[in-house]
Formats: C-alpha cells, sequence, structure tokens
C-alpha cells in the first residue's frame, strides 16, 4: 500500500487544475497548517460550499479528522453516484 501525505495530494490536485482558466484560491488550515489551493474558480466555489457543508470551517482550524470524514462523505456519495449512472447506462 502506498502512503501519500494530505500536502502532496494537494499539490498534485493544484498542478493538474491550474492549466490556463481562471482560478480562485481555496484556503484552509488542518491541524494548524495552512493550505492554499487554487482551483478553477466554479470548482473553487463547489468546493468551498462542500467543505463548509461536511463541517470545515474556512476561517478556523480544523481537525484532520474533520478531513477525513468529510472526504470520505464525498469520496460516498460519488461512488453512489457512478453506480447509479452504471445502471442508467446498461438500461440503454
Amino acid at each position: 500500500m502506498i502512503f501519500i501525505d494530505l500536502e502532496s495530494i494537494l499539490l498534485i490536485i493544484d498542478i493538474i487544475i491550474t492549466q490556463g482558466v481562471q482560478m480562485k484560491k481555496v484556503i484552509f488550515t488542518i491541524e494548524g497548517r495552512r493550505f492554499e489551493i487554487e482551483l478553477e474558480n466554479s470548482f473553487a466555489l463547489h468546493v468551498e460550499k462542500t467543505l463548509k457543508e461536511q463541517g470545515i470551517e474556512l476561517d478556523r482550524n480544523n481537525e484532520a479528522t474533520k478531513l477525513i470524514k468529510a472526504f470520505l462523505t464525498v469520496l460516498k456519495e460519488n461512488h453512489e453516484a457512478m453506480e447509479q449512472l452504471k445502471i442508467i447506462l446498461n438500461k440503454i
């Protein structure tokens, strides 16, 4: 099993997404470490909204467990959406 630290994951996401589009910074703090991630503008707004919905406060320090829980919740939602898409595509 390969383990990658959170900062490396966020850096990789930042590099992939910042390809010539209007960008917006999403800033949040986890366990005293401030993260600034530049994302495409509309996606950044979506990320901010989702983080807030999952209990991540953008203007305060957050526990790492909150971020992990938020990640797993969104991952589950994505998985369920993909499963529903597969069912719909199989009906076509």
